[in-house]
């Protein structure tokens, strides 16, 4: 079925680029848009070459529809000279000449003939958007051209104006503009005093005053962030919708076609299109005078740290803004919504960035490593690099090859391995490769099919459902339930149900499609699998996902878990693991905008695992020590041995055997606290300082400084052979100090300054050492009943300071003279103290009196 053929813009200069294309082997075309430029450039090569022309698109919708268009222009079928070819969806024959494709399906068709020989041009279609795909093409046809394929063609077209960066990288490309029919626009910005209002209000009030205002006759095109939001506006404008007689389409990637098809459909009612940023480029809809743009976008991204893809709800870029603003002006004047202040829109950034400074490249890298070595097999002699557009940031490449690493597909070099270049002839990420290709080895590849299936297409489950089972693994879960559907154990599912249809048909297309590749009967994809060879396969794909869930909730009594390479996430009700302590996080995504690290990524679909198989992941993970910790609430030293999955502890053992590292922490510990857990350290500093008086009196000594240069001596005696201070406490610091004291060293010691001395009839009295003083004793004065003078050491060169003390321990003398007291003082004190006391012993003459502590042992013993 042809339709009528209509001018369009870049009609005017397809004559110029048709001379260009024969004579030039790089072109760059700047065509706003509404130009013309996916449908009529592609339409006007076509005789101009023997070979197929592939126009790479960026979304799925684009390339299927931009084929149908052209096929229709041609009067003829889409699948005979027009193509495409997308995701699980192709129509072409041996008389395609032009084929649109995805940047995906370009990446395939590349691995598989890397020359691409029947490929006369490549042409790279809303560049502007910087798709990782898109760059990758870029890239890789530039290499080509530089290479095996100097023949090759390349058009770059972009849909701003903006093409410098592009002219810089093809420096001898031909560049082509044009500008395209402009029709009046009347954009109406926020105002702030309206800023408060919650979006579904603002929405419902845009789309009223498009639908009565006389500017705006035509289609009315919202555009929305993604399925959720598009659900409930729809149900928010419902009645508005009835109320104008107009008619609620959606219009998003994941739509069944015929229903994409509705869109395009002339239908006497006027439609209000509540989109994705599906409609924003690439595919016209002729209709719409109106646009209500809520100014955001779910954006991919991708947290190095983790590793795990983010996608955030935020607001789009000024260029994104403009083209969304563009779709009310195609083909008359029209009206534009925004939902944003102006302000806000001055703030943004002009372009988003790049999807490949942003994203996981783990899949293109991959790629690319298998062309490199495909390529340096076709004899390429000299050294070569890939020409990037825009290198991507060294975090994201660094942590996608680590990751390649833990998945077996690169060596410790970052060298391509055998089990790479297998996982990579899956269309999958390599993860899911890597499962594909364990459970080969264990012969349940069948099963294992629809295990990545699910994973790739998403939960059978719809969004927001809390689990009300509770089992050890969502997938085995979910797998169970497809073989009950499939094998039609199970009665038609309805709407109604918990379960999404639309996605098990997904699901099913993909396990068909996989099985196709692996040359798998579909009816052998539904027998039971062990928990264990689950568990061993995702284990395979997903080494760095193991998660241990903490003791503790968090203030909105959902699950923490520990990530076993640092970090946190939480648990979504949603899952039914909820009893495993380790479990493999399989879906989770990361959120840029969460208060707190652990609060931004949400685990939803996991698989609670034995730790006893996780011992089965790449060395990288599994790790063996020895810890030593000290116990400050026990004031004892732990010793455990720790087995660890990345920094998760699966298992801990006590170590009983004494061990030198016993020692190494206490030795630390008492270091620390010192002189804990002693109460003091008087007897260190009582032995110190009869040291110093014995150097100072000239005599040498062999000993050690404890408290300068050898203290850690002693500290390492103390703990040598304990674990605890209750050990160390078994005995005095002096018994400590002694041990360390040479005989000859205690003998001197002992003679010249000893501890004790004898007074009166035999009462042992300590001596003090303290620094800065000279050595002293203290006793009653009773006690020194006999003592006819002051008592000396050190060969009797060193007079003791004599502290006589009354009833009440008090001193009432302190002398280095004690017959001088006896002689002069004692009379004077007796007064003084036998009045206050006088059941104590005052004798006339001290000098020969005996101490009453004597004479009270001497009357026992009779």
């Amino acid at each position: 079925m042809s339709v009528k053929k209509l001018s369009l813009p870049i009609d005017e200069i397809l004559p110029a680029i048709v001379s260009d294309f024969q004579n030039e082997n790089t072109l760059i075309i700047q065509a706003t848009p509404g130009a013309g430029k996916t449908t009529r450039i592609p339409a006007a090569l076509l005789n101009r070459t023997n070979k197929t022309i592939l126009v790479l698109e960026p979304r799925r919708l684009a390339a299927r529809l931009s084929a149908e268009r052209v096929a229709q222009e041609l009067g003829e079928e889409c699948g005979e000279t027009i193509g495409y070819q997308v995701r699980y969806d192709k129509r072409e024959s041996q008389a395609t000449k032009v084929k649109y494709i995805t940047g995906g399906i370009f990446s395939r068709l590349i691995l598989e003939d890397p020359e691409l020989k029947n490929i006369s041009c490549v042409i790279i279609d809303e560049f502007h958007e910087r798709h990782t795909h898109t760059d990758l093409a870029l890239m890789l046809v530039k290499l080509l051209q530089q290479s095996l394929r100097p023949d090759l063609k390349l058009i770059v077209m972009s849909a701003t104006l903006d093409t410098y960066g592009l002219q810089n990288y093809l420096p001898n490309a031909k560049t082509h503009t044009s500008i395209g029919r402009t029709h009046p626009l009347e954009i109406q910005h926020l105002d702030p005093n309206s800023a408060h209002k919650k979006l579904p209000i603002l929405i419902f009030n845009a789309v009223e005053s498009l639908l009565i205002d006389p500017k705006c006759p035509g289609d009315i095109l919202v555009f929305l962030t993604g399925s959720y939001e598009i659900q409930k506006t729809q149900e928010n404008i419902e009645e508005l919708a009835h109320k104008y007689n107009a008619i609620i389409l959606q219009l998003k990637a994941d739509l069944a076609p015929h229903d994409q098809q509705k869109v395009f459909q002339l239908t006497e009612r006027r439609k209000i299109i509540l989109s994705t940023n599906v409609a924003e480029t690439s595919i016209t809809l002729d209709g719409v005078t109106g646009v209500v743009d809520t100014g955001f976008a779910k954006i991919a991204g991708h947290a190095s740290w983790s590793g795990l893809p983010t996608l955030d709800t935020l607001p789009i870029s000024q260029s994104s803004c403009i083209q969304r603003a563009g779709r009310a002006g195609r083909t008359q004047s029209g009206c534009v919504k925004r939902l944003f202040t102006l302000l806000d829109f001055q703030m943004r950034p002009a372009f988003q960035k790049a999807e490949i400074q942003r994203v996981d490249l783990t899949q293109s890298l991959l790629e690319i490593k298998i062309l490199e070595k495909k390529l340096s097999l076709h004899k390429l002699n000299e050294p070569f690099s890939f020409p990037w557009f825009d290198p991507p940031p060294q975090n994201i490449m660094q942590s996608c090859s680590q990751l390649l690493n833990f998945l077996s597909a690169f060596d410790a070099s970052n060298n391509l391995t055998e089990i790479g270049s297998e996982i990579a002839k899956y269309p999958l990420h390599p993860r899911l490769g890597r499962i594909l290709y364990e459970a080969a080895s264990k012969n349940i590849l069948p099963q294992a099919i629809v295990i990545v299936s699910i994973i790739n297409e998403g939960s059978i489950i719809k969004n927001g459902i809390s689990s009300t089972d509770i089992g050890v693994s969502d997938l085995e879960f979910q797998f169970n339930i497809l073989i009950n559907y499939f094998l039609k154990k199970v009665k038609k599912l309805s709407p109604n149900s918990h379960f999404d249809i639309a996605r098990i048909k997904k699901i099913e297309v993909s396990i068909r499609h996989i099985c196709q590749i692996a040359k798998v009967k579909f009816t052998d994809c539904f027998k039971d699998i062990s928990n264990n060879d689950l568990s061993l396969i995702l284990l395979a794909g997903y080494p760095d996902r193991v998660c241990q869930v903490r003791n503790n909730l968090n203030h909105s009594g959902k699950k923490e878990l520990n990530l076993c390479l640092g970090g946190g996430a939480i648990l979504s009700p949603s899952s039914i693991v909820q009893d495993s302590e380790f479990l493999i996080a399989i879906e989770a995504e990361e959120s840029a905008q969460a208060l707190s690290q652990a609060q931004s990524t949400q685990v939803r679909i996991c698989h609670g695992i034995d730790p006893d198989i996780l011992i089965a992941a790449p060395e990288y993970f599994i790790k063996e020590n020895e810890e030593y910790t000290w116990d400050d609430n026990a004031q004892r030293v732990r010793a455990a041995k720790k087995t660890y999955y990345g920094k998760l502890i699966l298992e801990e053992r006590p170590i009983r055997q004494h061990t030198a590292k016993y020692e190494e922490i206490l030795l630390k510990e008492l270091s620390l606290s010192w002189p804990k857990p002693f109460e003091d350290d008087k007897d260190l500093r009582y032995l110190a300082k009869r040291i110093a008086l014995a150097k100072t009196a000239g005599y040498s000594l062999d000993a050690a400084h404890f408290l300068e240069e050898d203290f850690e001596l002693l500290l390492c005696h103390i703990c040598e052979n304990k674990r605890s201070y209750n050990e160390i406490l078994e005995k005095d610091l002096d018994e400590y100090l002694d041990d360390l004291l040479p005989h000859e060293t205690k003998r001197l010691l002992n003679d010249l300054f000893p501890n004790h001395i004898i007074i009166g009839k035999g009462r042992k009295v300590k001596i003090n050492y303290e620094e800065d003083k000279p050595p002293w004793v203290a006793s009653r004065l009773q006690d020194f009943f006999g003592t006819l003078q002051t008592p000396r050491i050190c060969n009797g060169t060193v007079p003791l300071v004599v502290h006589l003390l009354a009833p009440n321990m008090q001193a009432v003398q302190v002398t280095t003279d004690l017959a001088g007291f006896w002689e002069r003082g004692y009379v004077e004190v007796k007064k003084e103290l036998s009045r206050r006391y006088p059941r104590h012993a005052w004798p006339d003459n001290p000098k020969t009196a005996e101490p009453p502590e004597y004479l009270m042992k001497r009357k026992r013993r009779e």
